[in-house]
């Protein structure tokens, strides 16, 4: 196991929402990013739904 966890965070600049976040345990590769990327582009309804948000 690595001695360290590395994270990475998108946030609106506009809102100040996350948009979504990873952690990885080991330097961030490639694909890391590119899971954050696909986390940021799918679809919050069910964020919503939990939260109870009027205004989606």
């Amino acid at each position: 196991m690595t001695s360290r966890v590395h994270a990475a965070v998108l946030i609106c600049v506009k809102t100040p929402a996350i948009l979504g976040a990873i952690l990885a345990l080991g330097p961030l590769k490639e694909e890391d990013y590119l899971r954050l990327v696909k986390v940021c582009t799918e679809r919050k309804d069910h964020l919503v739904g939990i939260n109870g948000c009027e205004h989606s």
